[in-house]
Formats: structure tokens, C-alpha cells, sequence
């Protein structure tokens, strides 16, 4: 199952950000939709989303929604994101694309033929795979698919060291993942410094250094579109483990204090397994973060 959803960075700081649900929204025929009302300094404006709702298997509703971030620039940054749950450990595998239709894989777990399929319907090529750590269950799909449309692969250095190697496994999910024959850029140089926004096809976003799950992690935080992918750091009530080889529990807490310092309370979290949540929320409720409240 894959759920869409369309991302635009609002210009002006967001005072107010509140989703209507019509009373008629708990039937799935056409016409139901969203309304998002927002506040942005002394302007007031009224955007409809007028796409179906529609039924999850699970029985509440799924459906289309805008989500408004700030922007550094005058200018609407527009992005389109499908979730795909894939593998036995349900992780959240993203496309993600924006209007030149170039999309960037994030996370391509497992089913390659399911990712492909997203691919295919969008009329997409791929312009790069963003790996959020090494783990098996993170990559496993990674080989198929870069066989088939080819692009760089983006996995931190310290993460590249053992995700294809024999320690990387979980039987019986998960053999071990084939290395594809790509461009591994490096992180941290260049371009591609920390401290600046990377920019691949017509999508910005930066990359934030989170260790801790594992000692490459990293998050890529779309800042004017709203929303960042947190990987095994952040989940939503809780956060990545740190017993596994290459974790460490100081790290991840130092990790967690950069994600509550850097990013805003509306920022959408969308984690590498479960629900989606905000960082306000995480900050309020969840015990791994909330001590780090500003």
C-alpha cells in the first residue's frame, strides 16, 4: 500500500496551521476533501485540497493534504512524496519527486518490483537513491532497482563500510545486500558539505549527521517543503535502537538534541518504520526527545 501526498514551503512564517475534516469526510465518495486554513502574518488565505479521501485497509482514513513549511525565498517549493511499506519490517520507502518528475528513492527496503511500480505510474526516472543508514532492511531492494535505472547512491562513508558485507543480515528476512555498481558520493565534501542544502534535479534539502542507530545515520530534512525522513533516529514515541554493532546510546541522544535544535515544531517526521507524526509532537510526548523541549 502506498499512500501520496504533495508538499508545498509556504513564503511567510506560519502562525496558525489547522485541518478541517468536513462531516461528511467518514464516507469515501467523491468530492470529499480537506480544507486547510492558514494564518501567515496579517494575510489570511483559504486553500482547498480537493482530493479524494479514501479508505486504509485498517479502517481510518487515508488521504491527500497539503503541508506548508517556511521558506528561505519568496517562491512555492513544490514536491510530491508516495510512501510504500515494504519488507517484513514494514519500512517506509519513499519517492519523492518534484515538477521535472527526477525522483530521489529514499530507503528502498524491500520489493523492488512494488518501488517500480510507484515508479512506473508517475511516469518518474530516478535521479538518485538516499539511503538513511545501512541496515539490511533499509537497502535490500537498492541493487534490483539500481540495476534497472541507475543513478548515484547516496549512504554516509561510515555506513558504506559494512552494509554490503556479511554482518549485515537478518535471517531469515534478509540476506545479505548486493552492492550495486554506482557512484557512492562522498559526504562532507564539496557540494555535498553538511552545512549547505544539497540540491538534486529540482529538489533542496539538507542532510543532517544523526549516529547513533548506526554510525553513519543521517536525516534529509526538505526544509521548505516541510517535512523530514529521520530514518531509525526518530520514530514517533520513541527512536532507534543502540544495541546493534556500531550503535551507541551517547550518540543517539547527541543526535536527538540536533533534530530538537534544528527543526521547526510543524516539521512533518517521517520516520523509517510506522506512523508519520510532527516535531512539536515528538517534543511534547515522547520520552527520548522531549528533555531537549527549547
Amino acid at each position: 500500500m502506498s499512500d501520496q501526498v504533495c508538499f508545498y514551503g509556504f513564503s511567510a512564517k506560519i502562525h496558525h496551521l489547522r485541518t478541517v475534516i468536513p462531516s461528511s469526510a467518514n464516507s469515501t465518495r467523491p468530492g470529499n476533501y480537506l480544507k486547510t486554513f492558514i494564518s501567515a502574518g496579517s494575510r489570511k488565505k483559504r486553500y482547498e485540497n480537493e482530493t479524494r479521501l479514501r479508505k486504509h485497509p485498517a479502517g481510518h482514513l487515508s488521504h491527500y493534504k497539503l503541508a506548508l513549511g517556511q521558506s528561505a525565498g519568496l517562491f512555492w517549493a513544490f514536491m510530491k512524496l508516495e510512501l510504500i511499506s515494504v519488507g517484513p519490517y514494514e519500512v517506509n520507502c519513499a519517492v519523492v519527486w518534484g515538477e521535472t518528475k527526477h525522483a530521489l528513492i529514499i530507503d528502498p527496503g524491500y520489493n523492488a518490483a512494488d518501488i517500480e511500480a510507484v515508479i512506473k505510474k508517475n511516469g518518474l526516472d530516478v535521479a538518485a537513491y538516499l539511503l538513511t543508514h545501512g541496515h539490511a532492511d533499509h537497502i535490500h531492494a537498492l541493487s534490483a532497482l539500481h540495476a534497472a535505472r541507475p543513478a548515484p547512491v547516496y549512504l554516509h562513508a561510515a555506513d558504506q563500510e559494512w552494509a554490503f558485507g556479511n554482518t549485515n543480515q537478518i535471517p531469515p528476512c534478509y540476506s545479505v545486500p548486493q552492492k550495486p555498481a554506482a557512484d557512492f558520493p562522498t559526504f562532507g565534501k564539496g557540494d555535498l558539505e553538511f552545512s549547505k542544502p544539497w540540491k538534486i534535479s529540482d529538489l533542496v534539502f539538507q542532510t543532517l549527521e544523526t549516529p547513533g542507530h548506526t554510525p553513519g545515520g543521517v536525516c534529509y530534512w526538505f526544509k521548505d517543503n516541510g517535512v523530514c525522513f529521520t530514518g531509525d533516529t526518530l520514530f514517533r514515541g520513541s527512536c532507534g535502537r543502540t544495541d546493534l554493532p556500531g550503535g551507541s546510546a551517547r550518540a543517539l541522544s547527541a543526535s536527538l538534541k540536533k533534530l530538537a535544535e534544528t527543526l521547526p515544531a510543524e516539521t512533518r517526521i517521517v520516520a523509517g518504520h510506522g506512523l508519520d507524526s510532527t516535531m512539536g509532537r515528538e517534543l511534547a510526548t515522547n520520552f527520548f526527545i522531549q528533555k531537549f523541549n527549547r
